[in-house]
């Protein structure tokens, strides 16, 4: 099974899940899992704009995309939701492909989620074109 969580937008960005859109505050609501699963992609959210900013970038738009992979199995028989793995997609609409990476690879160094799960975790980077 997988989920997917897309962070989008400013300071308070929105949350994309199943097609739906809602606020941040309410995914953190919506019970233990769901604060868990958006926590991961809202911290290096913040991260990659830290980054941004400590670089003296200034990207159109900031996107994060986390996709979970869920152990099906487990959910079937024990009813646990096991996270055997995440994909991570950051998107940095504005900046060239190289800074794009740069950005990606100070956040890995720096992002505590990911330092604490490097082994479940997989980041990339993807490239975006200015929209303008």
């Amino acid at each position: 099974m997988k989920m997917t969580f897309t962070l989008k937008g400013g300071v308070n960005p929105e949350v994309e899940i199943g097609g739906v859109t809602r606020s941040l505050r309410d995914m953190y609501d919506q019970g233990p899992l769901f604060a868990f699963m958006v926590s991961i992609p809202h911290c290096m959210f913040v991260m990659a704009r830290q980054v941004c900013f400590m670089n003296d970038l200034k990207p159109n738009s900031v996107e994060i995309e986390s996709t979970f992979i869920i152990d099906d199995e487990k959910k079937r028989t024990e009813g646990k939701t096991i996270i055997n793995k995440i994909l991570v997609t950051i998107k940095l609409e504005g900046l060239t492909e190289e800074q794009t990476k740069k950005v990606v690879e100070e956040l890995k160094n720096d992002c505590p989620v990911y330092n604490s799960f490097p082994e479940k975790i997989e980041i990339e980077s993807k490239f975006v074109a200015s929209s303008s």
